[in-house]
């Protein structure tokens, strides 16, 4: 091989060394820019520039690709000058040796970068791309407190983590939260069988304007308007037993100790005119009263006289239920549903059954409608009645609650 280009490649390879591992390291640890000025030319190879601000990898790449451009140009020029060398060797006996040297160094060289470049995708694709991962942060999971189950009250809009409890029973006044609340949390128990319900009320003791809060959506904004709520566990077995009796007269008794007391009750008070219902949601005026006396059917059709000639059964809409009686575990609400109420509330007239007045939580003896007259003018006009959980739960967790349309 010629000994000027074995001496020019070994010079090459030695600048690309000091390049690779002494000019990067320098450039990684050193505050200072770099004070060499790197030729732009390769931009068009290389697709890049060196500057101080380039990162390791970019510039491993850049001499990289510069270093081959500048072998591969020598070995051509090389091969060039040794092929007019060769067809001057009949002007110049030692023309011919120099051109055959000449030739020989250059195809060495050439087998040198190929090899080179070959060694070093062959070991590792990646490493003439001489690309690196940089570190991401990685964020620290969020760790979810787990609240215990119920039913959770905010003054707050978005349910803030300010160390509230879970309330599980009805609050007959909302206190120092009576118009005041903003945001309620209703969280289901996941891993057992307990899930719940509330309905807030204007005021206290579960009457005047209502909202149903949906129990599936967890944290919810709701307007200040509350001052008390209702909470029950939702019992969503359907083999809930018994009913709720709706009766057309007082079906009022002082000796109610148990619930054969309560079935006697109901059978004497049903030859006044009853309906039973389970769960779901009603519109009264398609419900009507059974078995009631014909002196207090409604007249459907008069004579000339107008001596009624056709009666019918009463709807239970307007003021017509007298009594209410809960035969087993059973949430019941009464409220008005106008054409521009939202399915969920606030609904202008609403009131709970059983409250705080009701014997043994059976329902209202006797239903007093003066409130709901002298107050909002508007009678419930639909029932919702919900299984809740008696003593014994036994529904299943993962059931959904239904909403109140």
């Amino acid at each position: 091989m010629d000994k000027k280009l074995t001496n020019l490649i070994k010079t090459f390879f030695g600048f690309l060394i000091v390049n690779f591992f002494y000019l990067p390291i320098s450039k990684a640890f050193a505050d200072t820019p770099l004070e060499i000025q790197y030729p732009t030319d390769f931009k068009t190879i290389t697709g890049q520039t060196v500057s101080a601000v380039t990162d390791l990898p970019s510039y491993m790449k850049y001499m990289f690709s510069a270093g081959m451009t500048i072998g591969f140009s020598i070995v051509i020029i090389s091969l060039t000058i040794g092929g007019i060398l060769y067809f001057l060797a009949p002007i110049s006996a030692d023309a011919k040796k120099e051109a055959k040297d000449r030739i020989a160094g250059a195809i060495s060289g050439l087998l040198i970068l190929v090899l080179t470049y070959l060694i070093i995708t062959t070991i590792n694709p990646q490493l003439n791309i001489f690309s690196s991962t940089k570190l991401q942060e990685t964020p620290l999971p969020t760790v979810q407190v787990q609240k215990d189950p119920g039913v959770y009250f905010y003054k707050e809009s978005g349910c803030p983590e300010n160390g509230e409890t879970a309330r599980k029973s009805n609050i007959v006044d909302l206190a120092d939260l009576k118009k005041k609340l903003k945001s309620i949390n209703i969280v289901q128990d996941t891993t057992g069988n307990h899930s719940y319900i509330s309905i807030l009320y204007e005021n206290p003791n579960l009457w005047g304007s209502c909202q149903y809060v949906d129990p599936n959506k967890g944290c919810q904004t709701v307007d200040p308007f509350a001052s008390s709520a209702s909470i029950h566990e939702y019992d969503s077995s359907s083999s809930a037993n018994g009913g709720v009796y709706f009766f057309h007269k007082s079906c009022v008794s002082t000796d109610i100790s148990n619930s054969n007391d309560i079935d006697k009750l109901i059978e004497q008070c049903k030859k006044d005119g009853y309906y039973m219902a389970s769960k779901g949601v009603y519109q009264l005026k398609d419900l009507k009263f059974q078995q009631v006396p014909d002196e207090e059917k409604e007249c459907e059709k008069y004579d000339k006289n107008s001596t009624c000639t056709s009666k019918k059964d009463p709807t239970l809409a307007g003021d017509n239920i007298s009594s209410v009686i809960i035969k087993g575990n059973y949430m019941v609400l009464f409220f008005y549903f106008g054409p521009n109420n939202e399915s969920q509330g606030k609904w202008a007239s609403c009131q709970e059954f059983p409250n705080i007045y009701d014997v043994n939580n059976a329902g209202p003896r006797q239903m007093k409608w003066e409130i709901v007259r002298n107050t909002k003018g508007l009678f419930p006009n639909y029932i919702s009645i919900i299984p809740i959980k008696g003593p014994t739960p036994t529904a299943p967790a993962s059931s959904l609650i239904p909403i109140i349309p």
